[in-house]
């Protein structure tokens, strides 16, 4: 079951516990054009790491 983590203008984050997916969707003017993307894990994990890594080059670190 799908709950919502994050909703803003710009995209929208859910997961799902059972299946322990993330789902990423980016809001656009007309709903055909929205995009999704879904993590697993493994892959949402990677990603952080990655994220983490941008910011910490970001600051300077």
């Amino acid at each position: 079951m799908w709950e919502e983590v994050l909703l803003t203008d710009q995209l929208q984050l859910q997961m799902d516990p059972t299946q322990r997916v993330l789902e990423l969707k980016f809001n656009q003017q007309e709903e055909a054009e929205a995009g999704r993307i879904r993590l697993s894990h493994a892959e949402l994990t990677l990603l952080l790491h990655s994220l983490l890594e941008v910011s910490r080059k970001f600051r300077g670190d």
